[in-house]
């Protein structure tokens, strides 16, 4: 399952405790896209379109053959306002909430050496080349939302029930050992434990399972209100090579260091409505992840006259080292009347900090393009470009082989479950009147979900994002103002349960805005 674009579930994320049974594939799936239109805000301006244009900061990380076109060096900054929007439909209650953030979306230098009186230095046909460098923002992790809604069927507390209860080893005098529970510090080494500490849980007379819910059947409702975070980004530093064969052929190659960076809180509070012994509880989840990744690319731009450009650029996958800390917690408010004695002052708890690393090879990508140029008046150009999302693959190095093995197995399964390659499309055009150049474009970026996967939801992910801008060229230096903005739905399931009756799914629209700058000036 995705999450960022396309949220469904967290559940998978308390059952960390073992790790070769974990779900990846939403992280895999959520830490390989890009954000799209992305780079210069000229580049996002004509919706991203790099294959065939030439001559622009962001050919470093697009395609490096578009390096060839440079006659003179140039040093560019760009940055950006992202604003995002959600409206939640949680049991019929409608919840929005809107954040925005302020990033560095590109930085980037290209030393245009080979050349005098700006024209370029030719060898046999080809000249030595131009080299970059780029500092690139490829997609942006941030994200907001939050659901609320009475809930007449079901408790987060009910999924802990039905995780306990498929371990007959899990007794109440197991959940109260010390090897589960530290009463000292208040850690428990499972959420079940968490749970059962907290009397939101509670074994059969006999001590044993099956568990039931401890107020159940009462109170039969649920004021259920919770707050998704998340801040992150995935980012690349990009140095890439073009070379240019007599204004006809341009090669270009780079290489990439990605990192990674995502941190989310997720908070969910259920009040019960007349509850006996606990009034309401919070659980609280935390995720910090960390990761680094290389990758390369290629591609070439044919020029068989002034009129018409042809582009190809082939992108490896990243290769990511990750490392991730998961941390719970829950507190609750106790009904000082309540008939089973707990104590009204009732201390809150959290399960002991989980860390884990794994490796994470995010799909390939591979772009076709044209561009028609209409004189010096502007040009349209459009890309196909290929992602192949279904071989995205995970592994975890640091289990045992074994543990590893199924970790992979199972992790492939779901990718190939849920996941399948796409063709997203982009078309984009510029206008230029004098110094002054007008721009605009679309992506239309495919539904990588499967609608045979087991978890969908039958919502359709694909997108459309609008973009369109302004510039400013002289001879010396250069200023872009752009637009965007993409409209799209997810959904976020707070917890399932065996029956799919007794939970629900929040729907989620979101509306993004995307303002960008760039100045740059050449040297």
């Amino acid at each position: 399952m995705n999450k960022l674009n396309i949220f469904k579930t967290l559940a998978f994320i308390l059952a960390v405790f073992t790790a070769n049974a974990q779900n990846y594939s939403g992280d895999a799936f959520r830490f390989s896209q890009l954000n799209n239109p992305a780079g210069t805000a000229r580049m996002r301006a004509i919706g991203g379109n790099y294959s065939a244009i030439g001559a622009d900061v962001s050919n470093i990380s697009g395609n490096p053959a578009g390096l060839g076109l440079y006659t003179r060096s140039e040093f560019s900054v760009s940055a950006g306002l992202n604003k995002l929007e959600t409206s939640t439909n949680y049991i019929n209650t409608q919840t929005t909430v809107s954040k925005s953030n302020f990033a560095l979306n590109n930085l980037a230098i290209v030393f245009g050496g080979n050349s005098g009186n700006g024209k370029t230095i030719y060898k046999n046909g080809w000249n030595s080349g131009n080299f970059g460098i780029s500092y690139n923002r490829n997609s942006n992790l941030f994200n907001n939302f939050a659901f609320g809604g009475l809930n007449k069927k079901s408790s987060l507390a009910d999924s802990y029930v039905e995780q306990v209860n498929r371990n007959a080893n899990n007794s109440g005098s197991f959940l109260d050992s010390k090897e589960q529970f530290n009463a000292d510090i208040r850690v428990a080494q499972s959420p079940e434990a968490l749970y059962y500490q907290m009397y939101l849980i509670d074994p059969s007379a006999n001590g044993g399972t099956p568990y039931k819910r401890f107020d159940h059947p009462s109170p039969t409702s649920a004021q259920q209100d919770g707050n998704f975070n998340s801040e992150g980004k995935t980012s690349q530093w990009t140095f890439g090579y073009g070379a240019n064969y007599k204004d006809k052929l341009y090669l270009g190659v780079s290489g990439g260091i990605a990192s990674l960076n995502y941190d989310f809180a997720n908070t969910q509070t259920d009040q019960f409505l007349g509850g006996k012994y606990i009034k309401e509880f919070t659980t609280n989840q935390l995720l910090t992840v960390q990761g680094r990744g290389v990758n390369i690319s290629g591609g070439l731009i044919f020029r068989p006259n002034n009129l018409v450009r042809i582009g190809a650029t082939f992108h490896s996958p990243t290769w990511f080292s990750i490392s991730e800390s998961y941390d719970q917690n829950i507190s609750a408010i106790v009904n000082p009347n309540n008939p089973a004695g707990i104590p009204s002052n009732l201390q809150s708890a959290s399960v002991a900090p989980y860390d884990f690393d794994y490796e994470l090879r995010s799909p390939l990508r591979a772009s076709v393009g044209a561009a028609v140029f209409i004189g010096k008046k502007g040009f349209i150009t459009a890309d196909a470009e290929y992602v192949g999302y279904n071989k995205m693959r995970l592994s975890a190095t640091t289990l045992s082989p074994k543990d590893n093995s199924a970790f992979s197995h199972d992790n492939d399964r779901y990718i190939n479950q849920d996941y399948k390659n796409v063709v997203n499309l982009k078309v984009g055009a510029e206008l230029r009147a004098g110094n002054v150049n007008f721009r605009g474009g679309v992506a239309y970026l495919a539904d990588p979900n499967k609608k045979t996967s087991p978890q969908y939801d039958g919502i359709d992910r694909a997108n459309l994002v609008y973009s369109g801008g302004i510039g400013y060229k002289s001879n010396s230096f250069y200023l872009d103002l752009t637009g965007a903005y993409l409209a799209y739905k997810s959904a976020f399931t707070p917890y399932s349960l065996n029956n799919p009756a007794d939970y629900a799914s929040a729907k989620i629209d979101n509306k993004n805005t995307n303002l960008s700058i760039s100045f740059g000036t050449y040297f």
